[in-house]
């Protein structure tokens, strides 16, 4: 039995540190999406205060403080305090934020971001219940299957086009890993079969 005495360094605390705590920086930006703000402040150019992001998006003042100050932690934002008043803070959205969560980006990774938040960071809630038991915690999440649930989602075309939309994205994000490895140039057509799992 190998025993290791040698104290752990820095680098390895801080991969779990972040393992640990690093759900609070998901949580964050799928609270931001849900709530709009990233979407509300690109249509309101040259930035909004808190108050006012608060007060337009019926949030709580202090909680959305938070939250675009944790948005701006890891560069989802840009916070500007003139004249050095912290209740004038001005956010606006970042660079990135501009590129990969809104709508509009041709590089936009938005329908990706808002199942996510809306699906599956509720179903994580409950994977202490999977790990127990082994079953599916659609039922337990959302009160309904998961067959009701894709039924439900086939009769709206505004939520199909979003999950259609993070479909894409998932699979702009990775199709060079996966098919890269082949050659496929004697192909002029690829087709996806979709499947239940």
């Amino acid at each position: 039995m190998a025993v290791n005495s040698a104290p752990a360094s820095t680098s390895s605390n801080y991969n779990v540190l972040n393992l640990i705590m690093g759900y609070r920086k998901s949580l964050g930006v799928l609270a931001a999406l849900n709530h709009g703000i990233f979407e509300y402040l690109d249509k309101n150019d040259g930035g909004k205060t808190a108050r006012q992001i608060a007060k337009d998006l019926i949030l709580d003042e202090v909680a959305t403080t938070v939250l675009l100050d944790s948005c701006t932690s890891v560069d989802l934002l840009v916070k500007e305090i003139p004249e050095e008043k912290m209740e004038n803070a001005l956010y606006s959205n970042s660079e990135q934020t501009k590129q990969y969560l809104l709508k509009s980006s041709p590089d936009s990774l938005y329908g990706l971001a808002i199942i996510q938040a809306r699906c599956s960071s509720k179903m994580m809630a409950n994977f202490d219940h999977t790990v127990k038991d082994g079953k599916s915690q659609w039922q337990r999440t959302f009160g309904k299957s998961s067959e009701e649930t894709f039924d439900q989602l086939y009769e709206s075309k505004e939520k199909l086009i979003e999950f259609v939309q993070a479909m894409e994205n998932r699979t702009r994000m990775c199709v060079n890993t996966v098919l890269g490895p082949f050659d496929l140039s004697c192909f002029s057509h690829l087709c996806d079969i979709g499947g239940k799992y």
